[in-house]
């Protein structure tokens, strides 16, 4: 098992989209994730009866980031993906535009996002 693998986590957001991600930190308000992924089935109908495929797709399309914050509200659920998603994963990440993630790198993620008041009300 690599470090990828080690920090993989599947959250299913409120949107009703479901990704595959490491989380590099968890306050009360905020989540500070890498390398979103979409997990996505397509199913289709055929004379054998519905045949499903699982990929994955780009969760975050309009930014080359590879850190993104997500609020805690708009995630209902957690979960440890199994060992088959954690290699899957851990391949796609390991492989993306020839620059591999660093799992153990210090990241400065923290001066890319304001923790200041993320109060609804602001």
């Amino acid at each position: 098992m690599n470090k990828f693998e080690d920090l993989s986590v599947i959250l299913k957001l409120v949107s009703g989209e479901t990704i595959l991600c490491q989380v590099l930190s968890d306050t009360d308000k905020n989540m500070i994730i890498r390398d979103p992924l979409e997990i996505r089935v397509h199913s289709q109908t055929t004379s054998e009866g519905v045949r499903s495929t699982t990929y994955y797709a780009d969760w975050f399309l309009a930014s080359k980031s590879r850190i993104h914050m997500i609020r805690k509200e708009h995630v209902i659920s957690a979960a440890i993906p199994d060992e088959a998603t954690k290699t899957n994963y851990a391949g796609i990440i390991e492989n993306r535009d020839g620059t591999p993630s660093e799992p153990d790198k210090k990241l400065n993620w923290e001066q890319q996002f304001d923790f200041g008041d993320t109060s609804p009300d602001r």
